[in-house]
This record gives structure tokens, C-alpha cells and sequence, in this order.
């Protein structure tokens, strides 16, 4: 699979940023209740609910590319066939200015087919929809938008979708290095 052109994801970005509109401060929300559990658990309790800021944790073994504290976790839907969930150090909460004021690091997954529950494979690059295989980016970025940590491989599972996107994400880099995480994000207005 060749690597999308560097302005794809910008342009993605450029959508994802101007969202707008702020979905709540805090403290980063519950991130235990997305890694613990059976499903039957889940089902029994009923649906998992966010914070008002989302939450979430990520594990890196790419050095400079750690992502702590989790402070904000938010899902944005892009167009019908495109979307993006973003789980960040700062309090951005799909606010364009709060994103690019703050220093920080984030992580974003890509996803070019409907967000539903189930799992999608991450490659290193989307190249537009994706709807008969379920595919999904997974790229550390900072404040900028640049790319930190990219062309990553594995698995992204969603849990749950609806007032509350639960899930987790298992991939390596090239060098196989660990990006993995778990988050419960909050979708944007």
C-alpha cells in the first residue's frame, strides 16, 4: 500500500479543526472503565458513559512520543465515509483555538469507513473510503499536526459506539516500536 500524500491528512485535519465548538473542561475522565471488564460485564451494566472531556490512556515505547496525561478524548465526524478520534494531553475538546495554543502531544485515528463496533485494521496510510474493509491510521502528532510516530500496523477496536466511542488500539511502528491505548471519547457537536 503506497503512503497518502502528507496533504490528505492535513486536509483531514484542516476538517477535523474547524469542528468547532467546546464539549466541556475537566479533568480527562474515567479511563479504568474502557480497560477493565468482560463484555458481558458491559452489557449487563449497560452502555459505558464519557466524562465531559472523554478519556483514555496511551503506551509508547517510541521514545519523545509519549502521550501523558490524557486529558481529552473526542470523536469527529469528517464526511459520511471519513471521521477521526483524537485523544490529547490538552483540554482541546474539538476547539481549534485551544489546539493550537497549547503545546502538547495527540494521538488520531483515522477511520475511512463507518465508525461502527467491531475491528479495523491499521495501515500506515488511507487512500480514501474504505467501506468494504474496515481500515484505520493511527499517527502521534504535536501541536502542529506533525507526525511524530506514523505508518503504524495492527488492530483499532471499537467497543461501543454512540454518546460515548469505547475502544482500544494495538499497533507497532516500522522499527516495532509500541503505540498502543484505550480510549472513551466524546463525540464532537
Amino acid at each position: 500500500m503506497t503512503k497518502a500524500p502528507a496533504r490528505t491528512c492535513l486536509s483531514l485535519l484542516g476538517l477535523l479543526v474547524a469542528c468547532g465548538g467546546d464539549i466541556g473542561e475537566g479533568s480527562g475522565g474515567d479511563a479504568g472503565a474502557a480497560d477493565g471488564g468482560s463484555d458481558a460485564t458491559r452489557a449487563d451494566s449497560g452502555p459505558i458513559a464519557c466524562s465531559a472531556t472523554g478519556g483514555g490512556s496511551v503506551t509508547s515505547t517510541t521514545a519523545g512520543t509519549e502521550v501523558e496525561p490524557v486529558v481529552s478524548a473526542w470523536y469527529q465526524i469528517i464526511d459520511t465515509e471519513a471521521s477521526a478520534l483524537v485523544i490529547d494531553e490538552r483540554a482541546s475538546n474539538c476547539d481549534p483555538d485551544a489546539i493550537m495554543e497549547q503545546p502538547g502531544q495527540l494521538v488520531t485515528i483515522y477511520f475511512c469507513s463507518a465508525l461502527a463496533v467491531g475491528e479495523f485494521d491499521a495501515v500506515p496510510a488511507l487512500a480514501g473510503p474504505c467501506a468494504d474493509a474496515p481500515k484505520a491510521s493511527v499517527t502521534v502528532q504535536n501541536e502542529m499536526f506533525q507526525d511524530l510516530v506514523n505508518d503504524t500496523t495492527g488492530t483499532v477496536t471499537v467497543e461501543q459506539v454512540g454518546e460515548c466511542i469505547v475502544g482500544s488500539f494495538a499497533t507497532t511502528t516500522p522499527d516495532d516500536q509500541e503505540l498502543s491505548g484505550s480510549f472513551m471519547a466524546y463525540p464532537c457537536p
